[in-house]
């Protein structure tokens, strides 16, 4: 089957999820802003920091319209909905109708997507029309997506030791992007790199902006 066969619109699909919940999102530039998450699973990566389960099988299997179904449930007045994972784009078929039914079933929907920007698929440019704001966090040793790259609001790098910063910012000037960077510590067994030493580099790097998971300080989800 041809990879561009994705159906009719609207046409009954499933998505595999971890799960389906209402928090403030907890980092980058709109870190506070009420949203409901719908965090898909499975990853083309397996990242030792991450926070998210690497289990072998998903929660559940939804139907499309029982997911718009559960987020208009929980959601209240936010239009604000964001897709994470594991790696939305793994299942870029299933994304790709939770998009569409999203955009026709909730008035003002605001779709917010976040990705590692290392997967490649015919499908990624309609993927990139249909959301309003897409967060890339790439990862070091693997090609990133210059679509992606190029499309991002934010690109959000997690940084494990003093070398990430130069080769991450290296990297997005060879990629030209001009947009935010954002400097995201993370924990490899239970430290991280020290914030006075990140301060000290963003002063000299002023394209650069710290971003700190609220939501774990806050002890949310």
């Amino acid at each position: 089957m041809s990879t561009f066969d994705i159906g009719r619109p609207g046409t009954d699909s499933t998505i595999k999820l971890d799960s389906l919940f209402t928090s403030i999102q907890g980092e980058g530039l709109n870190a506070g802003v009420p949203m409901t998450f719908v965090r898909l699973w499975g990853c083309n990566l397996s990242c030792s920091f991450c926070d998210t389960r690497q289990d072998e099988k998903p929660n559940s299997i939804n139907p499309i319209p029982e997911v718009i179904s559960g987020i208009n449930d929980i959601r209240g007045n936010s239009p604000n909905v964001c897709i994470t994972g594991g790696e939305p784009l793994n299942q870029i078929k299933g994304l790709y109708y939770l998009l569409f039914r999203l955009r026709s079933s909730i008035p003002g929907v605001k779709i917010f997507l976040e990705t590692n920007g290392t997967i490649y698929h015919p499908m990624i440019p309609l993927i990139i029309r249909m959301v309003d704001y897409i967060t890339v966090s790439p990862k070091m040793g693997i090609q990133w997506n210059e679509d992606l790259i190029a499309a991002a609001h934010e690109v959000r790098c997690p940084i494990t030791c003093a070398e990430d910063l130069e080769r991450f910012d290296r990297g997005l000037d060879i990629l030209d992007y001009t947009g935010p960077r954002l400097v995201s510590p993370v924990l490899i067994n239970g430290e991280s790199i020290p914030i006075n030493f990140l301060v000290a580099w963003l002063k000299i790097h002023p394209g650069w902006r710290l971003s700190v998971q609220i939501h774990k300080l806050l002890d949310i989800l």
